[in-house]
């Protein structure tokens, strides 16, 4: 059995309810073995949908599943190749 940590968020305060709509998490999970991340945003479209219902949100509250090399590396990644293969060359 894997071990797993849980961080819950900080209670929030009476005036919270008449904000919401200014929230943006970024949540890091591990997906499990075999599932992909077409898979997961597939799942995620269902929750948030289900808070658009349940909270009375627009058409534009949504949720996104990016993998993490995405996140991190973004529309670098041809540059960082680049670099990499530069600095292998010349050492």
């Amino acid at each position: 059995m894997d071990k797993m940590d849980i961080f819950a968020p900080l209670a929030l305060g009476a005036d919270a309810v008449k904000n919401r709509g200014d929230e943006n998490y970024n949540v890091m999970v591990r997906l499990k073995p075999g599932v992909s991340v077409k898979q997961a945003q597939a799942d995620i479209e269902v929750i948030a949908s289900r808070i658009r219902e349940k909270d009375k949100r627009g058409a534009s509250f949504g949720m996104h599943v990016v993998g993490l090399q995405d996140q991190v590396v973004g529309d670098v990644r041809r540059a960082l190749l680049v670099l990499l293969g530069s600095v292998g060359w010349c050492s």
